[in-house]
């Protein structure tokens, strides 16, 4: 992107444009990507939560592991909740992205109909 703005400002626009579609296809591909991690860790949570409800559940005696546990929990279920928060905030950007390229691409053709 930035060899895009410096391409533009040296006025060679074709160029520039060039790297600007470039730009944005690594920015969606990026933004792809770590929607696709969020939704594999999601599944996995899902999945090690419904290991943990059929496992047999054992009591643990010494206190300090109790206090442990229970800060990871906490911690484990913070993530998983951010987590959760992401994968639909990247989901609705990437909706976004396809709406409006969507858009632009039916822009395109009225105007080569024209």
């Amino acid at each position: 992107m930035q060899m895009c703005a410096v391409l533009s400002q040296a006025k060679n626009h074709k160029e520039a444009i060039k790297h600007a579609q470039i730009g944005s296809f690594i920015c969606e591909d990026n933004l792809y990507k770590t929607y696709l991690l969020c939704k594999q860790i999601n599944n996995d949570f899902d999945k090690e939560k419904v290991k943990k409800d059929k496992s047999p559940t054992r009591e643990k005696h010494d206190s300090n592991r109790k206090n442990k546990n229970l800060f990871e929990k906490e911690v484990f279920y913070a993530f998983k909740e951010k987590n959760a928060e992401a994968e639909k905030i990247l989901s609705n950007i990437l909706k976004k992205i396809n709406e409006l390229k969507f858009s632009l691409s039916s822009k395109e053709h009225e105007m080569y109909n024209k």
